[in-house]
């Protein structure tokens, strides 16, 4: 069997098949949309396929059948009737200013009416979809495909407050065209990053079923296990060999840095396809994702309104947080959410609340590294400084007055904005440096007597940290000792050392440490 030919890049269905790229069947999933309902709305990140499926559905409704020879739906009873389709990527759209988004969909809808040999007439560009879905019905009810609908509204984001809603009105007069033609409809189905409310965009459309946080839809996009296996088998086997790896521990290193991508509350994990393909591409385990794009604006909205940015893998919400938002109002752990940087970790059905994380190392140490860079005033000594606490906390014997100069040294880095007075904050703070160092951590480590604040195991040793803010390190050791954190660890067989740490808030300095070393058999030393 041939190595798969893979489909990176390629967002058009007709060319990835006929160019004998692989294509991981998900026509049951768009055959069972297409029979059951009409109008359909669907928000995922970026790069996770949204393009291909919209360029599927358009196959499907042109009646190429000759294309899905072999697939799923080409066995099914499906009628094969062909549809005019309107399809239309609002990401290809000049944005620049609201007049320029109109002018250019007009020019689309033109190109489009054009190719039916139809001439439009109309004053804005609602007039010009409306003109167009008329005239095309008369052969046969319309397919309307739209790609990324929130690109014009994401890129203004970071925009005064007027200039906002003006895009918005513009996207919520043109959307709503399709409610009025419902008659003259076959299908709608609409995909972008955010889920911005029916009220604030989609006014009127009212029957928009949205399948985005559905169980049934939840490998719509992205790749599962059992796909891996089928499709990209001999591939992994390739990056198992080249790594010197079992072909079960080849999946498990992709699992832990490409899956973890959870959809709905009891909806399957999903690897990210990107990542993937790029991964079986170049055997390089990197950050293929995150480096498409930069995610800027998040970046800013979250310095603009000082959200704890470095507690984001321990967060919990409830069911309402997902709700769609007004573009006037856009809370930052929804927007994080849906954008891919945040994920499902787990669903509390007592209490209907979710706790949300990153969904995998990926995007973990990515997104960490490019906040901390973000803020640090010298990004390039921000790493370098990381790079030496690794080889610090991994040497023996263990130089912890170094250790200390060197945390001074990069917290230094850190601007006095970015701190806050709540010990919390220093929590997480030390957690993403140890983690972005390379180290392996546990954050609040549970033991009988309460939660010891991080913890980090390496080879020879294991070393405890307890945290204060504006107290002792005295305070922070004794909390230690008194509930005995350290009995968890002691059947390591490993020296364990006891770390007492207090910051001070006013200073931005570590004031005051205190070590311990717990040799195993004896109670202190």
């Amino acid at each position: 069997m041939a190595i798969a030919k893979l489909p990176i890049g390629i967002q058009d269905f007709g060319e990835l098949i006929t160019g004998g790229y692989v294509y991981v069947d998900k026509t049951e999933f768009i055959y069972k949309l297409i029979t059951q309902g009409k109008y359909y709305f669907l928000s995922r990140p970026r790069r996770f396929g949204k393009s291909l499926l919209i360029s599927t559905f358009e196959a499907v409704f042109l009646a190429r059948r000759k294309l899905f020879k072999g697939l799923w739906i080409d066995d099914s009873d499906w009628t094969w009737q062909a549809h005019p389709v309107i399809r239309l990527d609002m990401s290809r759209i000049n944005n620049r200013t609201v007049e320029m988004l109109e002018q250019g969909v007009i020019s689309k809808l033109e190109a489009i009416a054009h190719a039916h040999r139809l001439e439009l007439t109309g004053v804005t560009a609602a007039d010009y979809l409306e003109d167009l879905i008329i005239k095309m019905a008369a052969d046969n009810n319309v397919v309307v495909l739209i790609d990324e609908y929130d690109k014009p509204l994401v890129d203004q984001l970071d925009n005064d407050q007027n200039n906002i809603i003006s895009y918005r009105n513009f996207l919520r007069e043109f959307y709503s065209v399709l409610k009025s033609q419902d008659a003259n409809i076959k299908f709608v189905f609409l995909t972008g990053v955010t889920k911005f409310s029916k009220v604030s965009v989609f006014s009127g459309l009212n029957n928009l079923h949205d399948l985005t946080m559905h169980d049934s839809s939840s490998t719509l996009l992205g790749y599962t296990r059992d796909e891996l296996e089928r499709y990209f088998e001999k591939d992994i086997a390739l990056l198992a060999k080249s790594d010197n790896l079992t072909l079960s521990e080849c999946y498990d290193k992709i699992k832990q840095w490409y899956n973890g991508y959870q959809f709905s509350r009891n909806g399957q994990q999903v690897f990210n396809p990107f990542s993937v393909l790029n991964l079986l591409d170049s055997k390089a385990y990197y950050s293929h994702w995150f480096v498409t794009g930069t995610p800027t604006f998040l970046v800013e909205l979250i310095k603009k309104r000082e959200f704890d940015l470095f507690n984001l893998e321990r967060i919990e919400v409830s069911a309402s947080s997902f709700e769609s938002f007004e573009i006037e109002n856009i809370p930052t752990l929804p927007l994080l959410y849906q954008s891919g940087y945040l994920t499902i970790l787990e669903h509390d059905s007592q209490f209907d609340t979710y706790r949300l994380g990153y969904p995998n190392r990926e995007v973990a140490q990515a997104f960490s590294e490019s906040l901390i860079k973000y803020f640090a005033t010298e990004p390039a000594r921000t790493e370098g400084y990381l790079t030496q606490i690794y080889h610090n906390l991994d040497a023996t014997p263990w130089n912890y007055d170094d250790f200390f100069e060197l945390l001074e040294r990069l917290l230094a880095l850190i601007p006095y904005d970015l701190y806050l007075k709540e010990e919390k904050y220093y929590h997480s703070l030390f957690y993403i440096i140890f983690k972005l160092a390379g180290v392996r951590i546990g954050a609040e480590v549970h033991t009988q007597l309460g939660r010891v604040d991080c913890v980090i195991e390496l080879k020879d040793k294991i070393i405890l940290f307890e945290f204060k803010c504006n107290k002792t390190p005295t305070e922070a050791m004794k909390q230690i000792e008194e509930n005995q954190y350290y009995q968890l660890f002691l059947d390591r067989n490993l020296p364990i050392y006891l770390v007492g740490i207090n910051f001070n808030s006013h200073t931005r300095t570590l004031d005051g440490t205190l070590v311990k070393v717990l040799n195993v058999g004896k109670s202190s030393a």
